[in-house]
Order: structure tokens, then C-alpha cells, then sequence
């Protein structure tokens, strides 16, 4: 019972610090009881925490990844990739806010192919997404940047690239809603194919 009010003492110390005196982005220890309460599947309490850390951090893309991992667990996909597109507009180097937001829009699209054919779309599972684990994370390099940087081009507006991002995940997820063909393959890699086929073409057919 004191170990459970010492808990809980100390979660509502660190959401509730004064402005003047609490850090600018979530620290490790808050991210690791949040993590914790995803990890023991108590999704509801861990929703309640992460939103309580966005108020806090509105700015940070931690919270908001993890929030939005939590919100596709409850069901509520749109709200998860609402969620990661604005963690995408804080800062666009993080891979896991990208790769989350692609197996949302990708359950998606497999949900609207099972609508289409008449099948039961919420037999399908949902995607494991990735959970940010470490508050302070080594930037990781953009490969547009960097090669804007080789080739010693002016910067490149960030507002054109998210939203050249957004249009490509968006028109792959139409493609594949409507079954066009063509364009749905348009939107992967010349080398690429699933774990199911040996080569692209194979997967193409």
C-alpha cells in the first residue's frame, strides 16, 4: 500500500511541477512508467498518463508517438495518425513516427480491401507499432537532408517535405482503397518485394 502511494505521489510530482522549474521535454523516468503501464496492457490508465505528459510536453514527439501507439491499441486509428502527424510536424528525423504512421495507413488500406470483398475487416490485427522507449534520442539523419547537403543545394523547406510525404502516403492508401493497380505499385521501390515472394516481379503479379 506506501510503495503504491509513493507511486503515485511521485507521478503526480513530476506532471505537476511548476513551469519555471520543469524540464522542456519528457525525462526517462516519465517515460518509463508510461511505457510500463503499455507494457502491462493497462492501456486505459497509460492513455490517461500520456495525455497528461502532452499537456505538459506539447512539443514533445516522444509523448505523441507513444500516445498514438496507444490510441491504434484502443481502436481509434484515426486519432493515432492524426496524433503522429503532428509529432511528424515537430520533428521529421525520427523513424519510428514514420514507420508507424505507414503500418497505420497500411491497416487502413487492408481494411478498406476486405470492406470491398465483403469480408470482416476487424478480424484483421492490428500492426505492432513501435514504442519510443529513451527520452532523449540521437537524431537520426535524414537521408533528403543529407543529400541535399552533399550535392551543396539551398535548405529545404520541412513544411514541403511533410506535405510531399503526406501526399505520397495518401495516394498510395487511395490506390490501394480504389484497386488501382498500376499506381499502388508506382509507389514502392523498383527491388521491392514482400516476405511472401522471391522477387519484385513475382510480388508485382
Amino acid at each position: 500500500m506506501l510503495k503504491k502511494i509513493i507511486t503515485t505521489t511521485l507521478i503526480f510530482t513530476l506532471l505537476y511541477l511548476p513551469n519555471s522549474f520543469a524540464q522542456s521535454r519528457i525525462s526517462q523516468q516519465e517515460l518509463d512508467i508510461g511505457n510500463k503501464l503499455i507494457a502491462q496492457n493497462k492501456i486505459q490508465r497509460a492513455y490517461i498518463y500520456f495525455r497528461m505528459l502532452d499537456k505538459k510536453f506539447p512539443k514533445d514527439p516522444i509523448i505523441k508517438n507513444n500516445l498514438a501507439v496507444i490510441l491504434a491499441k484502443s481502436g481509434k486509428l484515426d486519432e493515432a495518425i492524426k496524433m503522429l502527424q503532428e509529432a511528424i510536424d515537430i520533428d521529421m528525423v525520427t523513424r519510428s513516427n514514420y514507420q508507424n504512421l505507414k503500418a497505420l495507413y497500411d491497416h487502413k488500406a487492408s481494411m478498406a480491401y476486405k470492406q470491398i470483398l465483403f469480408e470482416d475487416s476487424k478480424a484483421l490485427p492490428l500492426p505492432e507499432l513501435a514504442i519510443i522507449s529513451q527520452s532523449q534520442q540521437e537524431p537520426e539523419q535524414s537521408i533528403i537532408i543529407e543529400t541535399a547537403k552533399k550535392a551543396e543545394k539551398p535548405p529545404i523547406n520541412k513544411q514541403d517535405i511533410k506535405n510531399a510525404i503526406y501526399r505520397a502516403l495518401d495516394h498510395w492508401r487511395q490506390s490501394w482503397s480504389e484497386q488501382n493497380t498500376d499506381e499502388y505499385i508506382k509507389s514502392y521501390l523498383d527491388n521491392y518485394k514482400s516476405a511472401q515472394f522471391r522477387s519484385h516481379n513475382d510480388w508485382k503479379r
